[in-house]
């Protein structure tokens, strides 16, 4: 990049995709295409740019360790494919009808 008279280095990347190329967002949605394989049938997946949600309906303990293990399956996925989850980014939103 080269701002006035100054120009940055390079540096090679390991993982993911550049960022601010013209064509990051499409290989970004290519590099997360095979995360939606890691959830069981059950468990919803929501992928949006950089964001992702998964939900499940509870009606059993066994939706329940159902559920913690997706989300084991795709913390393994991003540690195999170095793309850390951001812990103090991450929620769970308990929904109840009585």
């Amino acid at each position: 990049m080269v701002v006035g008279d100054a120009r940055s280095g390079t540096l090679n990347v390991d993982s993911g995709v550049p960022q601010g190329s013209i064509l990051g967002p499409t290989l970004f949605i290519m590099f997360i295409n095979d995360m939606i394989s890691q959830v069981s049938t059950g468990t919803n997946i929501a992928l949006y740019a950089d964001d992702t949600k998964i939900w499940r309906k509870i009606e059993s303990w066994d939706d329940h360790v159902q559920l913690q293990n997706d989300i084991s399956a795709l913390y393994d996925w991003s540690i195999h494919n170095k793309m850390v989850f951001h812990p103090n980014k991450c929620k769970v939103l308990v929904v109840t009808g009585l």
